[in-house]
Formats: C-alpha cells, sequence, structure tokens
C-alpha cells in the first residue's frame, strides 16, 4: 500500500511537469551515482529540448524535489532517489528515447574518460582520480552500453585504454579484465588488428602490472606485438616492447627483457615520447637491478627521475624511489633506502595512487624487519598485505606473504614460518613469479636457517603443510583470519 502511495504522488508530481521538464527527468535515469550540469546538458539535450534550457529545467526538478544536490557549489553533483529514477526510467522507455539517450551517456563518459586517462600521466593524477572514483558507475554504465551494442562497438575497447591506468592504481584489474574479454570477444573487434592489438595490451597490462599475472600477460603481448609491427606505429611497438620486457623480466628472462626494453628506448627516442623514455630508464633500472648491479641501475633511475618530474608523472616518480630504495639497500645504504621509500609512499599518497601506498608500505615492512624491528615491521606488512591482496597484486602481495613467514620466525615461530614459506614458494610456482637471481639466494639461505632450527620430523611436516596450503589459505594464516 506504501508503495502504492508513493507511485500515486510520483505520478502526480510528473503529471505537473511542463513536456520538457518531463523529457528531461526521464532522460536524467540514464545517469549511475549522480553526475554534474555539464554531464546533464550533453546527455539530456537534443533536437527537441536544446541545451541551453537544460540548466533552467534541472533547477526546477531539483524546486520540486525530483532531483537533489547538496549545495550549490559548482562541484556539487546532483543526484536522484532510486525510487524517482527507476520511474524516470520507465517513462524514458514510453517516450521510445532509451536508446540514443544512452548512446549520448556512454559518448560523453567516453570523451571523460580520454581526457582522465591523459591527465593520468601528468602532475593532476590526484585530481583525475578522484573525479573518476566519482563517476565511476557512470563509467561502468558507459562500458556496458558499448558491450551491448548501443553504440560503436570499438567504444569498449578505446574506454579500456583510457581507463586502464586508473583500473590499475585503484585496484579494479580484475574488473578491468573482464571488461576487457567481454570487448575482446565482440565481432568488430575481433575484426580489427588494431582494436584486438589495443585489447590484448590493454589486458595484458591488467595482468601484469595489476595483478603479477605474467604468464598469461607475456602470451597477449607476444600476440599484440606481431600485430602491432604489422600495423606500424613505433610508439604502440615500443609500448609493447617495454610491457613485455617487464614480463619478461619477472619470468627471469633477463636477456630477452634487456633486448626488448633497448629496442623500446630506441623507438622512443626516435618519436620524441617523454612518457615512454622515463618509463623505458625505468624499466632499465629494474633490469640492471635484478641482475645485482646496484650502480647501473641507480644511473638509468636518475635519468627516469628526472623525466618523470619534468613530465609530471607520479606513478613513475613512485616507482622510480621504490627503486632507487632497492638498489641502495643492495649497496648496504639502509638509511638511504629507508628515506626513498618514504619518498615514494609520500608520492603516490598525493597522487592518490593505492597500488603505489601498498607498494610502498610493504616496503617500510621489509626494511624494518631486516633491521631486526619486528615490533615495527609487523603492523606495517599486515597492512601492506591486506591492501595488496585487495588489489589482487600478486607478485607483490607473494614477496610480502615471504616477509610475513621471516617475520614469524624472527618472533621465534620457526614452524609456522616454514610452513607459510613453502606455501608462498608454491603459489610463486603457479603463477610463474620468479624472484631475481640474488633473491633466490638469499630466500634459500633464510629457509635453511629456519629448517635448521627445527627438529627434522617437525621442519618435514610443516613442510609438507606448506604444500598443501592453497594461497588463499596460505593468506588468511599470515593474517591469522582462520578463526574469523
Amino acid at each position: 500500500k506504501r508503495q502504492q502511495t508513493l507511485r500515486a504522488l510520483v505520478d502526480w508530481s510528473y503529471d505537473l511537469l511542463e513536456p520538457d521538464e518531463q523529457k528531461v527527468l526521464a532522460r536524467l535515469s540514464v545517469f549511475a551515482g549522480g553526475f554534474d550540469g555539464a554531464a546533464a546538458k550533453a546527455v539530456c539535450a537534443d533536437e527537441e529540448v536544446p541545451a541551453r534550457r537544460i540548466p533552467d529545467l534541472l533547477a526546477s526538478l531539483v524546486q520540486k524535489s525530483l532531483a537533489w544536490r547538496p549545495s550549490e557549489e559548482a562541484d556539487s553533483r546532483y543526484r536522484m532517489l532510486e525510487t524517482i529514477r527507476d520511474y524516470a526510467r520507465e517513462k524514458l522507455h514510453e517516450q521510445g528515447t532509451a536508446a540514443p539517450t544512452a548512446e549520448r551517456h556512454c559518448a560523453h563518459y567516453f570523451a571523460f574518460a580520454k581526457e582522465a586517462g591523459r591527465g593520468m600521466h601528468g602532475a593532476e593524477q590526484a585530481r583525475w582520480v578522484r573525479r573518476l572514483e566519482d563517476e565511476l558507475e557512470n563509467l561502468r554504465a558507459a562500458m556496458r552500453c558499448a558491450l551491448s551494442g548501443g553504440t560503436d562497438p570499438m567504444i569498449a575497447v578505446k574506454l579500456a585504454v583510457a581507463l586502464q591506468q586508473f583500473w590499475i592504481q585503484r585496484g579494479y584489474a580484475g574488473e578491468g579484465r573482464r571488461l576487457v574479454q567481454a570487448a575482446m570477444a565482440l565481432p568488430a573487434v575481433q575484426a580489427s588488428d588494431m582494436a584486438r592489438a589495443h585489447a590484448l595490451y590493454t589486458e595484458a597490462a591488467l595482468a601484469s602490472d595489476g595483478q603479477g599475472d605474467h604468464r598469461a600477460a607475456r602470451e597477449m603481448l607476444e600476440t599484440c606485438l606481431q600485430l602491432r609491427r604489422g600495423i606500424g606505429d613505433p610508439v604502440w611497438i615500443a609500448a609493447t616492447l617495454s610491457t613485455l620486457a617487464q614480463v619478461r623480466l619477472q619470468g627471469g628472462d633477463i636477456h630477452g627483457a634487456a633486448a626488448c626494453e633497448t629496442e623500446a628506448l630506441e623507438l622512443f627516442a626516435a618519436s620524441n615520447d617523454h612518457f615512454g623514455q622515463a618509463l623505458g630508464w625505468l624499466h632499465r633500472g629494474q633490469i640492471h637491478l635484478w641482475a645485482g648491479n646496484a650502480a647501473a641501475a641507480l644511473a638509468d633511475l636518475e635519468q627516469a627521475l628526472k623525466l618523470a618530474r619534468e613530465i609530471g608523472n607520479r606513478e613513475i616518480e613512485a616507482e622510480g624511489e621504490l627503486t632507487v630504495a632497492q638498489a641502495r639497500q643492495l649497496c648496504g645504504e639502509h638509511s638511504a633506502a629507508g628515506e626513498a621509500v618514504r619518498r615514494s609512499l609520500n608520492v603516490s599518497t598525493e597522487a592518490a595512487n593505492k597500488r603505489g601506498e601498498a607498494t610502498a608500505t610493504w616496503w617500510l615492512g621489509r626494511l624494518a624487519l631486516q633491521a631486526g624491528d619486528a615490533a615495527s615491521a609487523r603492523p606495517l606488512l599486515t597492512r601492506a598485505l591486506r591492501a595488496l591482496r585487495a588489489h589482487d597484486m600478486r607478485s607483490q602481495m607473494l614477496g610480502c606473504l615471504d616477509d610475513m613467514a621471516l617475520l614469524l620466525a624472527q618472533e621465534g615461530s620457526p614452524g609456522a614460518a616454514l610452513e607459510l614459506a613453502v606455501a608462498s614458494d608454491q603459489a610463486r610456482g603457479r603463477l610463474m613469479l620468479n624472484r631475481s637471481p640474488r633473491e633466490e639466494q638469499q630466500w634459500r639461505d633464510r629457509l635453511r636457517e629456519v629448517w635448521n632450527r627445527l627438529p627434522e620430523p617437525v621442519a618435514e611436516a610443516a613442510s609438507e603443510s606448506g604444500r598443501a596450503l592453497e594461497t588463499e589459505d596460505a593468506l588468511r594464516a599470515a593474517l591469522d583470519e582462520r578463526l574469523a
């Protein structure tokens, strides 16, 4: 009865609206999670309702309590109650304008995503991240429209390309991959080498950077590289080579990684692509670090950081500082390493880069652990591990899990430490996530120390128990969630 009364009240309010107000109210139903005035004008205006009338019509709907906004501030967003929105959606379908309204909505948010994608590479990254979070539901609706045939299907791939960095930084890599896979299944995308290449590259970046799924990423990138060499665009070839270099490095193929990155840097330099060059120097530094050459790594990282600061790219700056920390640590410069990690954390926090924050927090915990400060290490590693798991950052997550195992040993629980360490090794094997040769040797040495602290049968039992643990079980054990 209450619903019938509410429906009658909304019917009465709707009937009192002038025809253009009825049209605008109906069209506002395509928005999800709120909207701003510019979006309302872009989506609701057409040949029947001119754009110049939208602000007044919207103000009238707010006055009549059919839409609302918290304040009159310029950046204050409009919203509709869900009951009003459902009613307006019915009217939109009755008016026969649902499809063109959805298409205008998709076009507006695609244009916004492209602008935001460019903004994510510059000094205004944090502002764009906040705006993208505000519009996340609208962006999802735009992607659904593109995937369901409501507009040009190529928009689905182009939206994914624009949102790639946002998805990675904010922990939406899994969602992004599912959307890219759905786009790749569209016949129009399958028929276009360029669209397929963009989709493959985007999913590979989400798989490797976002989730640490390097095996899948390598296959996609090798297909993508073949397609892009056929198309002949040097910058896209370079981007693919640079990402493939990282994936090969994670798989232990240091020579393949170096060859890819050298070619990528040459192509980026020839195209005067400063972002690509900054990324290339960063990757070169990481390759040198993997090989244990800290001096060469620091020289390349200096180039990367200089370029990153010139173009205002906070993500490369944050990752560059973190890699500097690892190189300083390799040189035994523990204080300098800690300072570099804190710089990385500050840059990531300022840029609203959750991924960077989680990784830097892990490294602060790792440095505390290596300094023998278990009391400081535990809260840092626990917080980092929760964030890394939430963002599905598998490579970093397993590195943090390794450190949790060593922390247990330091706290006097060698049996639990060995069980967790073996479980982490098993997970690495499944995901083909290799440590560098130097890190592998250090890890084996530490594991042997833990093993030697236990009677042989106890060590064997802990090792056997670790081999039986699934990754998620190991994470729950590390975070003491088994009883939760």
